[in-house]
């Protein structure tokens, strides 16, 4: 399946007090069409800023520097503007449904204020807002119209946030932590959602989370962050029942009830030692070794690169502690 949205090593500094500080580290992600990539990892791990430099609303005191394609074509610096691709091609569902709707504005207009300005029917607008209210399952569209935000539950602006998401017909959507606040029933209810539009509209998905229990039911393709840094990615099924990388196996073994790795009983839940890195107090090699339990020498001075482990199964680790007999027999196999 080719990729809709393609990312090659994506560099983001901040401006800092002496110097800019370099906060996501060479990342690279691939969407596909009616597939969802998940994007995990602890706050700090460069997630939501990675996909909001995809849209161009970072702010500006970001630089970035990498390659954005979208279905093949260049977009960003040198190539499409954002301007032009933005709530059109890639949209995105924020964090906090509440702050992204307009407190003082009716749902109505914020579904249709885009019309004016593209110039479009504004009768044509309102029959298109009804219509993707109904897609998302608010009730009764013609009162939704004419509410106002807090007259919903916090499930119910959520999917008025997907709906407006919705609205410029996109190829690709990105959810960045799109349960948060919710309770567990409205979380499941927004997932299936998504994952829903997802294969009906042959979307593909960016879903941004630190929960890796949403990772497992929705995620085709994961991808683990760090400090900045991609340390594992893969099919999320292999990436969630047997990590390569000490930082997943870690992350996945500090889950209420952890799936076994390779099939085995299930381990008990730990914590993971330390706390967490990130870009402005990143340590020197792989930013995970002051809290890895297989950590070497070597690991405090040298950045392991990403490496391909077969099975389209990549992590950055020098030492590599769950290498299989059977990964060796893929490897010599290819």
């Amino acid at each position: 399946m080719d990729n809709l949205l393609e990312v090659k090593d994506l560099k983001i500094w901040v401006a800092g007090a002496a110097r800019p500080i370099l906060v996501v580290d060479g990342v690279d992600l691939q969407v596909r069409a009616g597939s969802v990539l998940g994007i995990a990892g602890e706050s700090g791990s460069g997630k939501s800023i990675s996909a909001q430099s995809l849209i161009g609303i970072l702010g500006e005191k970001f630089v970035y520097e990498g390659e954005i394609r979208l279905e093949g074509r260049l977009i960003g610096d040198g190539g499409e503007p954002f301007a032009a691709i933005r709530g059109r091609e890639i949209s995105m569902i924020f964090q906090d449904p509440l702050n992204s709707l307009h407190p003082q504005i009716q749902i109505g207009k914020q579904l249709t204020e885009h019309a004016g300005r593209s110039g479009q029917d504004s009768r044509k607008a309102d029959k298109r807002a009804r219509e993707l209210l109904r897609e998302v399952r608010i009730p009764d569209p013609d009162w939704a119209m004419k509410a106002y935000p807090h007259q919903f539950s916090g499930g119910m602006r959520q999917r008025i946030a997907i709906a407006m998401a919705l609205v410029g017909d996109p190829k690709v959507l990105i959810a960045d932590e799109p349960t948060t606040a919710l309770d567990v029933t409205v979380q499941a209810g927004v997932l299936r959602l998504i994952k829903r539009l997802c294969v009906e509209r042959d979307l593909g998905v960016m879903i941004i989370t630190h929960d890796l229990g949403v990772m497992n039911a929705m995620a085709d393709d994961l991808t683990v962050m760090y400090a900045g840094r991609v340390v594992e990615s893969g099919p999320a099924t292999q990436v969630l029942q047997s990590p390569r990388h000490p930082y997943t196996e870690q992350l996945v073994g500090s889950l209420p009830a952890g799936p076994a790795r390779d099939g085995g009983r299930a381990r008990n839940m730990r914590a993971i030692a330390g706390e967490p890195a990130t870009p402005r107090n990143r340590p020197a090699g792989c930013a995970f070794h002051p809290r890895c339990p297989w950590a070497e020498d070597r690991c405090a001075v040298t950045v392991p690169p990403v490496e391909y482990r077969g099975e389209g199964r990549r992590s950055a680790c020098l030492v590599d502690p769950f290498f299989s007999v059977d990964d060796v027999r893929k490897a010599a196999a290819r």
